[in-house]
């Protein structure tokens, strides 16, 4: 299905919010399906100013709309009938995700991130980016140098009892 939308005025910036209605069928099965909404422009150049942003879509359900209602979401995210790759707070200020290597997991944001009780890390911490064992990463252990720091860097494994 298509819609087509008048062109907003370059001259202004006018923004303008746009809607459209369709209907999800009943034979819909979201662990076989997804529904794509794709935005296309006949004339999206942004240095003429006629660029598309699209700065939300709302799903609605009846009378009520879906993001908004965050028991309904929550519980589709938790029960696992709503994938998601990562949840975002405040605007880009925290972002939890699965990285694009699809192997780890992104902790970060526009802010600092703060953690207010332990962090209970079994197989070390890489700092720098690189993978376990390699340059960057650190652990607590009892090695064969004995209890301490085991630290990797370009040099290869170093040990520091830190007392």
């Amino acid at each position: 299905e298509k819609v087509a939308f008048d062109a907003p005025s370059t001259f202004y910036g006018d923004i303008q919010r746009r809607a459209f209605t369709f209907t999800v069928p009943k034979n819909y099965d979201i662990h076989e399906h997804a529904i794509v909404v794709k935005v296309e422009s006949a004339d999206g150049d942004i240095s003429k100013g006629t660029a598309v942003c699209v700065s939300g879509i709302q799903l609605v359900t009846g009378r009520y709309p879906s993001m908004y209602e965050w028991q309904a979401q929550s519980a589709e995210v938790y029960a696992g009938t709503m994938p998601i790759d990562g949840l975002e707070f405040g605007n880009g200020h925290g972002l939890i995700q699965v990285a694009r290597d699809r192997k780890t997991f992104d902790i970060g944001g526009i802010v600092d991130v703060k953690f207010n009780s332990y962090i209970r890390a079994t197989q070390g911490i890489n700092l720098g980016g690189n993978g376990n064992g390699q340059w960057g990463h650190a652990h607590f252990r009892d090695g064969n140098l004995g209890v301490g720091f085991y630290i990797h860097n370009a040099s290869g494994w170093h040990f520091n009892t830190f007392g």
